[in-house]
């Protein structure tokens, strides 16, 4: 293991219990000060080691933050649930070790639910769905009996602003599509079409709630898509696109 391993701690608003006092509960500072005591118990605070707290709950800049080429430790913390992976174990068991003495806190062993997101592993990688999530989604727009298709969008729709085809109630476009971009995570290939459909959250007409639920038909026959990351795949993103 390298001598300087580095800690990266990637929170959002966590309200965990203190233990020892059950009316108590931590903001993000606390947390933060939790793992800095943490490691200057672990005897690995100071001498050149690196600690990066990080807002954004989901994407690290590493060359912002210096995580290139290092051991790192990933806590993702979100109300009272923490997510902890790791490039060395040993140093994440002792973290754990840590942090038990402070918190009121249970392993559940490998990660397989986190917010939606559901997680099957094995030694090739991981396979990300939301396979659960889409299955509301489609409960939610009353989709359960109808049928599937194959397209995102009708072929050749234009869609177009309608002054005078505004929905009476428009709640249930809203939560429509705030679940297809929640959704977008592990199905990126939608994300175009979300894009276009959420420009008309404040004043959604019949012919785009016609084009959202258009979107979850295509979902009812893929539902079982989602990411596979591939345990010895190489960390670059590559990206693609047709300026024309």
């Amino acid at each position: 293991m390298p001598q300087y391993p580095t800690l990266t701690i990637i929170s959002r608003h966590p309200q965990l219990p203190v233990a020892g006092n059950s009316q108590s509960v931590v903001t993000s500072d606390m947390v933060q000060q939790m793992i800095l005591s943490a490691f200057s118990a672990l005897g690995l605070q100071g001498k050149g080691k690196t600690i990066t707290f990080v807002s954004s709950p989901w994407f690290v800049d590493s060359g912002s933050t210096g995580l290139i080429d290092k051991e790192i430790v990933l806590l993702l913390v979100y109300v009272d649930d923490i997510v902890i992976t790791r490039s060395d174990n040993q140093l994440m068991f002792q973290l754990q070790k840590c942090l038990q003495g402070s918190f009121h806190m249970k392993d559940l062993e490998s990660l397989t639910y986190f917010l939606g997101l559901e997680v099957h592993s094995s030694p090739a990688g991981a396979f990300l769905h939301q396979h659960n999530h889409t299955k509301r989604l489609i409960a939610l727009a009353g989709l359960q009996d109808g049928h599937s298709t194959d397209t995102l969008l009708e072929v050749n729709a234009k869609y177009q602003q309608n002054d005078d085809d505004f929905l009476s109630e428009s709640s249930l476009y809203r939560q429509l599509v705030e679940s297809l971009n929640y959704l977008t995570i592990t199905r990126p290939n939608i994300s175009f079409v979300v894009q276009q459909v959420s420009q008309f959250m404040q004043a959604p007409t019949h012919i785009y709630l016609a084009a959202v639920r258009h979107i979850i038909q295509y979902l009812k026959g893929s539902s079982h898509l989602g990411l596979f990351l591939f345990a010895q795949s190489p960390i670059n993103l590559t990206t693609y696109s047709d300026v024309n």
